[in-house]
């Protein structure tokens, strides 16, 4: 596929405010950045993607009968929007540099501590690298792109790990249920076509299930499903709470 032809821009809503947001073909990333003021784009970034988008960015098909010439960005990816707001809307940066000041603060002293208590993931040893001078290389700007969505993540499971503190086996192999459920993570599968979704009941029980439909994945709030058990066991992330397998899951 021919990237030259396609039309590298795109508009977005950021506060009320259409951006237009476009990378030349000459455009070349400086080696290095302040650590803060990148920081401030990675938020400016999140807010305007919303969810995160991967190196490579989101393009959309405008003609199936030219399949190779008429591809546009949806959305750029979030390591993209973070150098074309530094480059073209610093004045937007700026405004968000005491929160980016505060957001490195705390996340510092998490990553202590939980350095302290638990094992870090290669992720988190790669932020905690990143953060740990005022100059932040080009190669790690992906990472902290990342940044703001990681942390939100922690706070969910934060208190997603509170609620399930009684969380209980909901009976054995083959029962029937209906349940109330809200969403953890919904992270879609290596192996097979598909998702697997974790979530927690509204009497906070701990569940999860794989599915091949992609109904789940955008599902704010909570929802009703009726399942059978498939089996019983722990939370992959904590190992220790006790969650339900389903399966036969249907939204109702």
């Amino acid at each position: 596929m021919n990237e030259s032809k396609f039309k590298e821009v795109t508009t977005r809503e950021y506060r009320g405010t259409e951006l237009v947001l476009g990378m030349s073909e000459s455009f070349a990333p400086a080696s290095s950045y302040d650590l803060s003021t990148l920081v401030a784009a990675s938020l400016v970034a999140k807010d305007i993607n919303g969810t995160y988008v991967k190196r490579g960015n989101e393009y959309r098909n405008t003609d199936p009968d030219k399949p190779y010439e008429s591809y546009v960005i949806v959305r750029w990816s979030n390591r993209d929007t973070i150098l074309i707001l530094m480059a073209n809307y610093p004045e937007l940066v700026e405004e968000r540099l005491e929160e980016a000041k505060e957001f490195i603060s705390t996340l510092e002293t998490n990553l202590a501590f939980k350095a302290l208590s638990d094992h870090l993931t290669s992720f988190e040893i790669s932020i905690t690298e990143a953060i740990a001078n005022s100059e932040v290389s080009r190669r790690n700007i992906g990472c902290l792109a990342y940044a703001p969505y990681y942390v939100e993540n922690e706070i969910r499971n934060s208190d997603v790990n509170l609620r399930a503190t009684d969380s209980k086996h909901l009976g054995v192999p083959g029962d029937k249920l209906t349940l109330i459920l809200e969403n953890i993570r919904v992270v879609e599968s290596r192996g097979y076509p598909g998702y697997n979704v974790s979530a927690i009941t509204n009497t906070n029980d701990l569940v999860s299930f794989f599915t091949s439909k992609n109904d789940f994945c955008n599902i704010e709030g909570s929802y009703r499903i009726t399942a059978k058990i498939k089996s019983c066991g722990v939370d992959w992330k904590t190992k220790s709470i006790p969650e339900t397998r389903l399966n036969y899951v249907k939204i109702v």
